[in-house]
């Protein structure tokens, strides 16, 4: 629940971002709430100064309801209110209420927009602001957006408002990544390498040495991730042509360099909802452990060559699903968590479940954790209980998986990446 404390940091915070946009130091601007003579004023520019006056009711009805979106429109309004100002200053222009507020509006949608956030707008404000909120995005964010619209579900007859890139900037985005992505090139080596098959490293820990230098190599070539992504003013997904939460967009688990490297980080996926992943930052590579070398990694679902009928499997799962969906865990996370004023709606991964809970799936397991893949290296499993693997006339295997982005979780040629998370 909300406090006037944290109400009040929040308005500072949104002056901050607004303002850091604008050119325009904050620290020098003063905030004071007191009641308002008009009750459709709810924050306001004082006359001659840069200060600003909230209103006491809008602050109670924030704490009340638990939601600030109308409370952070209000502050980016106000924000570019005070940088009309001091350009008809510097400029010596005489101010056009009319044409201002539909400036200091279409300022607060088009940051909104880019914030990641949809916003149930009335039509004949959109037909209002449309060309100067597209002004804006474009020539000053030089974002090069279009609206999109989409019926809301709640408000019957309304509805909620996004940006997206338009066609043309998509694809140039897309062909940059494409021009840029790193080759993915394996090492290269002989027979007579330390590595090879002939030649093979004395323990797992060495092999894990020469894999996580290839890694760090790999991240260094890709500019995507080790430059690009972390420096990102704006969290557009290109994948999808949507902008993103800024701290939960579906790259936000590569972009945290001040993070330890065991932490966990709100993602959103492609499906919308959310997960918890490993803090990515500086990886490049998800790693698989097998005690035994294959030519091609099989699922458990299809590694008896002579079975092509999967019915009492699939009714396993079906079954396992149910009993799952039923734990109040679970059903928090599908019914979403309200974390101030949105809905974060957790994915469960009930496929990758199955898997960990000795059921045959058609999913294959990697893991971001080389520690987690070096135990399945050197251990057998049977009857519920793992033993260190002790045949020394085969050799243990450790692969991995190299993560190309964008796109490494998009559906490629019938296969793809899906998340368990934490």
């Amino acid at each position: 629940m909300l406090t006037k404390e944290n109400v009040k940091q929040l308005v500072r915070g949104f002056l901050h971002e607004s303002c850091g946009y604008l050119g325009i130091n904050d620290s020098l601007i003063s905030i004071g709430y007191m009641p308002m003579p008009v009750s459709m004023m709810m924050v306001m520019l004082l006359k001659d100064s840069d200060d600003i006056v909230i209103d006491n009711k809008l602050l109670a009805n924030v704490i009340e309801r638990n939601t600030y979106t109308t409370l952070r429109i209000e502050i980016y309004r106000v924000a570019r209110e005070i940088y009309q100002r001091r350009k008809h200053q510097v400029e010596g222009t005489q101010e056009d209420i009319k044409a201002d507020v539909n400036d200091a509006y279409a300022f607060a949608y088009a940051l909104i927009f880019l914030n990641g956030l949809g916003m149930i707008i009335h039509h004949q404000i959109v037909d209002e602001c449309n060309p100067r909120i597209l002004h804006i995005l474009n020539d000053e964010f030089h974002e090069n957006c279009v609206l999109h619209s989409f019926p809301d579900p709640h408000f019957n007859g309304e509805f909620c408002y996004r940006a997206k890139k338009t066609k043309e900037a998509r694809l140039a985005e897309l062909h940059l990544h494409s021009e840029t992505k790193p080759l993915i090139v394996a090492p290269n080596i002989s027979n007579s390498e330390k590595g090879s098959e002939t030649n093979p490293f004395d323990n797992v820990v060495e092999a894990c040495r020469f894999i996580k230098e290839e890694e760090r190599k790999a991240f260094e070539k890709d500019d995507y991730m080790s430059n690009i992504l972390a420096k990102r003013q704006f969290n557009y997904c290109v994948d999808q042509n949507i902008y993103n939460i800024k701290w939960a967009d579906g790259k936000a688990s590569y972009c945290h360099p001040e993070l330890p490297a065991d932490a966990f980080i709100v993602n959103q996926l492609m499906s919308g909802k959310f997960s918890l992943k490993p803090n990515l930052y500086g990886r490049k590579f998800l790693f698989r452990g097998q005690s035994k070398y294959y030519d091609v990694c099989t699922p458990g679902l299809f590694r008896n060559p002579r079975q092509s009928y999967f019915l009492k499997e699939l009714i396993q799962y079906d079954e396992l699903r149910a009993v799952l969906a039923t734990h109040p865990l679970v059903q928090l996370f599908e019914q979403g968590i309200d974390l101030w004023h949105d809905n974060f709606r957790f994915e469960i991964n009930y496929g990758g479940l199955a898997q960990h809970y000795y059921n045959k799936t058609s999913f294959l397991d990697l893991t971001s954790d080389i520690d987690t893949a070096m135990f399945f290296a050197i251990t057998d499993y049977s009857f519920d209980e793992y033993t260190p693997h002790t045949d020394t006339s085969s050799l243990g295997v450790m692969y991995y998986y190299e993560i190309a982005e964008p796109g490494a979780f998009s559906p490629q040629k019938q296969q793809y990446l899906s998340t368990i998370g934490k």
